[in-house]
């Protein structure tokens, strides 16, 4: 009996050892589960590498931009997918702007603009909060006259 819990034991440590549970194999695990039609754990995937800031400050700038084409193309909430799509584009063009456009060059077209405009987008969070606000803002009378 203790032979076969010690067998048990050390299986279970060569399959852990076996697993990719680096962020660029967790990444290629969602892509290859986006390959078989799995999106529940394409979305699963992504999302753990969301959540652990880790793994996701470990991406290079094409793992973030693959990321978050992935979020763009999944059959998910929008916004929360845009959320999603938008940070990784935000970060990718913060490590490295030009790994940013080229990828986007290679995109499907439809793709390339919606990631466009999410990193417009991001860009609005690298700006002061005053540069948005105008001086008329400041005085502007709600009394009509």
């Amino acid at each position: 009996m203790r032979y076969i819990l010690l067998f048990i034991i050390a299986l279970a440590s060569l399959l852990a050892a076996c697993v990719d549970n680096s962020p660029a194999g967790r990444l290629a695990d969602a892509l290859a589960a986006r390959e078989m039609g799995d999106t529940a754990e394409c979305l699963s995937a992504c999302d753990d590498l969301m959540l652990d800031s880790a793994a996701f400050n470990q991406l290079s700038p094409s793992q973030l931009c693959t990321l978050a084409e992935i979020f763009t193309t999944l059959e998910t909430d929008a916004e929360t997918a845009d959320a999603q799509a938008t940070r990784c584009i935000h970060r990718a063009r913060t490590l490295n702007p030009d790994s940013v456009v080229e990828f986007l060059r290679t995109c499907p077209t439809d793709i390339s603009m919606h990631l466009y405009t999410l990193m417009s987008v991001g860009a609005s969070l690298d700006m002061p909060r005053d540069s948005l606000l105008r001086d008329d803002d400041f005085y502007h009378d709600s009394i009509p006259q």
